[in-house]
């Protein structure tokens, strides 16, 4: 396999590795009973998980660890953060502020004070991941035969079609950098090796 496209597939399960931690975060955060299999994702708890699966979630908490460090070591050096390394970090602080975010917002609102677009971002990540978790619960309800009030399920379908809707704009980021990479392959291909022809 050509250099290149190799480290395009690492890119990319990057992407789907990153996305991957997030959901497990977001599961770390929610305590559920038994869930039917067709519930989200980011709703399973690990008691239902095999061997395997154990092993994924703890890889995907270390290389966000790992993230985190080497983040922090290349800003330190001034060299320029992976974009997909940095949007997993990111990702993981906007989870943590996005609470604190959704209080001080409603506080400023009911004062009759102006909000920052800063801190309006980070409440609508939190009802992004309030959303998700009304998912879960609805998932939970359903399981055990009882009803589920029609707020929660309105919001479980609105947290259901943006994790789908994220999940598809991700899906085209790849798709666009696999073409990317097809087409500079190719003319490598074309110019029989060379480089400087490939470019030009």
């Amino acid at each position: 396999m050509a250099p290149v496209l190799t480290s395009l597939l690492v890119v990319a399960a990057s992407f789907s590795q990153a996305a991957a931690i997030e959901l497990d975060n977001i599961a770390g955060d929610f305590s559920f009973g038994p869930m039917p299999s067709d519930a989200p994702v980011w709703c399973k708890n690990e008691t239902g998980l095999t061997w395997k699966q154990r092993k994924e979630r703890m890889e995907q908490h270390a290389t966000l660890e790992w993230a985190k460090k080497q983040t922090k070591q290349l800003i330190e050096q001034n060299e320029t953060v992976p974009e997909w390394m940095d949007k997993l970090v990111s990702d993981d602080e906007k989870r943590g502020k996005a609470k604190w975010a959704a209080q001080e917002v409603k506080r400023l609102r009911a004062e009759g004070k102006d909000v920052p677009q800063w801190m309006a971002d980070l409440e609508s990540e939190d009802l992004k991941w309030a959303n998700r978790w009304a998912a879960c619960k609805s998932a939970e309800l359903r399981a055990a035969s009882e009803d589920v009030p029609v707020w929660m399920a309105e919001n479980a379908r609105k947290g259901i079609l943006e994790a789908a809707q994220e999940k598809a704009e991700e899906l085209q980021e790849q798709l666009e950098e696999l073409e990317e990479e097809k087409e500079e392959e190719t003319a490598l291909v074309s110019a029989e090796g060379d480089v400087t022809v490939a470019i030009g």
